[in-house]
């Protein structure tokens, strides 16, 4: 009986103590929400800090709907234990899962420790002091919320912390993924909070993800490729970081490889030290030294330098032809406030070699203000070359202005030249970066008219054209243009009352006028269809009036004559198409004769004094040979029916050489005599070249106008001359043919050489 007592009294205390149980289970994540409630709310940093505990055991703790307004929240986090490590006063795990922190880096809101910020000093101690007695810390399926340079950024990431007490170490491991893009992390610090090691790995990484970020700051930028990226941190060193490739599309592209940096803290300043080569579509690599700060509490300033280093010669491949440039000297200083960049670049070398079109250029300088974004207020810089040499002939000197515009850059400037008297040109260009224009470079020039001779381009054209004087006056205005595929010109030459003498050889060229349209003024080839007008030629009696030549310069080796014209002994010639190149030394053409007076061919082929009338027409094939000029079968013939009056004097030539009494003597003693006053029904001049000599022959069908003083002889069958006393003939009708040997410089002065 006693014994049922006993038992059904220790079933009541069983009853009760159970029941005491669960409701201090049931009540004790209330309670301790409420003392935990309080204990936050003493605490600046914590206030404001919103959870549910919803449960605890004797194996851990459970909290969820964990948040700070404007700061954080998370779904839920899970603090592991046990009895043993309970006693210990030691946390084995702590899980943090679906953690939301938000950020706002935009500038718009005061980073102070107010109602909803955070002061890390204050609970960095305490923090650390935690860390110290959990085994580790599991933060899973979290992300950063990040407002900076007017955009928003989500940053997923997770990260496992494992403490070592018995190193006194703890060790992160963890990823992020910026831009949908794997970002590996790695961290390690000891227990008086000294952080030994931080890195970042990011292999393959795609720059491209980063160009709207970078345009925010910089619209004119475009970044693109992929990179490996390592920034790494150690105890008492700089960080560290290095790229293994990284591309800038726009505005140039340029290849950046083996970039290091190192970055160092000193208060709230950033130092930034980097070497990296860089390479464009038109450059060889150079090596650059970059260093400046970064201050973000004033203003976002960032000043930097850069130089380049260790090259010699940098050559230049895409301009469609080589390039190289000695001793290149880069340097670029950039002042940055509030993501507005003020920047100053220095560029310059000892010598410019473009072998192509031998030339060269010496202490080429180059300063340039930039704004990016672009600024109506930057300044004006200046750019200038020494001396530019065309094949090591005379020199000329570039001084002018650059300046920033939306495009790129405006230039403007003038060239002398110490080496040609009289000559000043100015420039205007543009230079384009945005890939917006066809031209990447445009440089518009013009010279003012100036009369320019043999002595004041001496240096320009050296010994080539001694004995030769000249003097013409002179302008030019053209366009260079490189569009990406290669260097592009047009340029005109204006060339006006221009004399050309070559004082040995009796030749004078007067009033000499053209203007010459280059298309590639490098290539030296002009447009087709241009025209030379030369007023006057004159070679001893020989004289040339109003001479038009259609030409075309197809290039340096190659000047085509497309036609030409003149008017010479009063009448028409002209000639047909040929090429003119080096090399070639013989040359033949025929120039074709309308109605040339006959007297003045006289006078000019045969050395008659001549009065009279009549024209003739017909062809003159013409051999240039080494120097030689000689006549082919030259033929030229009066019109059917148009016949005339020939009188000439000096006819002493015609029986020069023969022998008196003889038949032939007879012969052309009457012809002299007849050639003083004859008319003709019809006439031909043909002439030739052999060696020296000029063999002329004249041929007239016609009669004396006047009595012949000859009368025929019955004995011996001919005519013979008799004198005044005798009434002498009257012929009805006689055919002349007079050949004429002549020595050549009769007809050029000096003779049929001219070279």
């Amino acid at each position: 009986m006693q014994y049922k007592k006993f038992f059904r009294f220790g079933a009541f205390v069983f009853f009760v103590f159970s029941a005491l149980v669960l409701l201090l289970y049931a009540l004790l994540p209330l309670a301790a929400e409420m003392i935990l409630m309080r204990q936050i709310q003493k605490n600046e940093n914590l206030a404001g800090l919103k959870f549910n505990i919803a449960g605890i055991g004797l194996a851990g703790i459970h909290v969820t709907d964990i948040h700070k307004k404007g700061l954080f929240k998370a779904d839920s986090l899970s603090i592991g234990y046990s009895l043993k490590s309970l006693s210990g006063k030691h946390v084995e795990s702590i899980t943090l899962s679906g953690l939301r922190l938000e950020l706002d880096a935009s500038g718009q809101q005061e980073g102070s420790a107010g109602e909803e910020g955070v002061s890390l000093e204050k609970i960095g101690e305490p923090a650390l002091s935690f860390l110290k007695r959990v085994g580790v810390i599991r933060v899973t399926g979290s992300a950063l919320n990040m407002k900076a340079m007017d955009s928003s950024f989500h940053i997923p990431f997770d990260f496992v912390i494992d403490v070592d007490a018995s190193r006194q170490r703890m060790f992160l491991s963890g990823r992020a993924f910026l831009f949908s893009q794997r970002v590996d992390l790695h961290a390690a610090a000891d227990f008086t909070g000294a952080v030994g090691t931080v890195k970042a790995v990011a292999d393959d990484f795609v720059l491209d993800h980063l160009s709207p970020a970078v345009s925010r700051m910089a619209p004119e930028v475009s970044l693109s490729g992929k990179t490996d990226i390592r920034i790494e941190k150690k105890q008492g060193e700089d960080i560290n970081v290095s790229l293994s490739n990284a591309s800038v599309e726009k505005p140039v592209h340029v290849l950046f490889r083996e970039v290091q940096a190192g970055i160092s803290l000193d208060g709230d300043t950033i130092g930034i030290s980097s070497t990296f080569t860089a390479k464009t579509d038109y450059t060889s690599e150079v090596g650059m030294k970059v260093e400046g700060t970064y201050a973000p509490n004033d203003g976002n300033r960032l000043s930097l330098s850069a130089e380049n280093t260790g090259k010699h010669s940098l050559a230049v491949t895409g301009a469609g032809q080589p390039i190289t440039i000695d001793g290149p000297q880069i340097g670029v200083k950039i002042d940055s406030v509030s993501s507005k960049i003020r920047a100053v670049v220095n560029a310059g070398c000892k010598r410019v070699n473009i072998p192509d079109n031998d030339i060269t250029l010496h202490d080429v300088k180059l300063g340039l203000p930039i704004s990016i974004p672009f600024d109506e207020s930057v300044k004006t810089g200046t750019v200038g070359v020494s001396r530019c040499v065309w094949a090591d002939r005379a020199a000329v000197g570039l001084q002018g202005t650059v300046r920033q515009v939306p495009e790129g850059v405006d230039m403007e400037g003038r060239v002398t030249s110490p080496d040609i008297q009289g000559f000043e040109a100015s420039f205007t260009g543009t230079a384009d970066v945005t890939g917006r224009k066809d031209d990447i470079i445009s440089i518009r020039f013009s010279t003012k008219q100036a009369v320019f001779s043999e002595k004041s381009v001496k240096r320009l054209i050296g010994d080539r054209f001694n004995g030769i004087e000249f003097e013409a006056s002179l302008s030019s205005n053209g366009t260079f243009r490189h569009t990406g595929s290669g260097l592009e010109s047009d340029v005109t030459v204006d060339i006006r009352k221009g004399r050309v003498s070559f004082p040995e050889k009796g030749l004078d060229i007067q009033n000499i006028n053209t203007l010459i349209r280059f298309d590639d003024i490098l290539a030296f080839e002009s447009r087709p269809g241009l025209t030379f007008f030369i007023e006057k030629v004159s070679m001893e009696k020989i004289l040339l009036e109003d001479v038009r030549i259609d030409y075309t310069i197809e290039s340096e080796n190659s000047f085509l004559v497309e036609k030409a014209g003149f008017k010479w002994c009063g009448g028409n010639v002209s000639a047909e198409s040929f090429r003119m190149v080096p090399g070639k030394d013989s040359y033949s053409l025929v120039f074709y004769c309308d109605r040339l007076r006959l007297t003045d061919l006289l006078e000019t082929v045969a050395d008659f004094e001549a009065t009279g009338k009549g024209s003739l027409s017909g062809r003159i094939p013409v051999v240039y040979d080494q120097g030689d000029f000689s006549f082919k079968d030259a033929f030229l013939f009066t019109s059917p029916g148009s016949g005339g009056n020939i009188r000439l004097k000096n006819t002493g030539m015609i029986t020069k050489g023969i022998p008196k009494g003889t038949p032939q003597y007879t012969r052309m003693d009457l012809a002299k005599e007849a050639l003083k006053n004859y008319e003709y029904k019809w006439a031909e001049l043909v002439f030739d070249t052999e060696g020296e000599k000029l063999n002329v022959n004249l041929r007239f069908d016609g009669k004396p106008a006047n009595v012949l003083p000859f009368e025929y002889n019955r004995e011996t069958g001919r005519f013979s001359r008799v004198d005044a006393s005798s009434p002498g003939s009257r012929f009805q009708g006689i055919k002349i043919d007079v050949n004429l040997t002549l020595p050549f410089n009769k007809v050029l002065g000096y003779g049929r050489r001219f070279n």
